[in-house]
């Protein structure tokens, strides 16, 4: 659990984490999406790969993360759904996409 939180804690990474929620992106999706350079991305992505929070699959040339198994734990779930709801990435647009009524 402090593993989990010492990743969440990063407001960069939460905001990474919050997009990886909905979908799978590549380096330079993300780049373009939050307006972070290449280092930063990958420093976060690894970071919160050693943690198993996060998976990696390679199509072609492009590698593609997504958020891993401890995606549906409670704990991680929990602070998603508190956190992610507001964050406003580089492109403007709301993090969390539009509920369908």
């Amino acid at each position: 659990m402090s593993q989990l939180l010492r990743i969440c804690a990063h407001p960069r990474r939460l905001l990474l984490l919050c997009l990886l929620e909905h979908k799978p992106w590549s380096v330079s999706a993300l780049m373009a999406e939050t307006g972070l350079n290449q280092p930063t991305v990958s420093q976060h992505l690894a970071r919160s790969r050693n943690a198993n929070i996060v998976t990696a699959t390679r199509r072609s040339k492009l590698v593609y993360y997504g958020l891993g198994h401890r995606h549906s734990s409670g704990e991680l779930r929990a602070l998603l759904d508190s956190f992610c709801d507001g964050l406003t990435p580089y492109s403007g647009q709301s993090v969390k996409p539009p509920v369908r009524r």
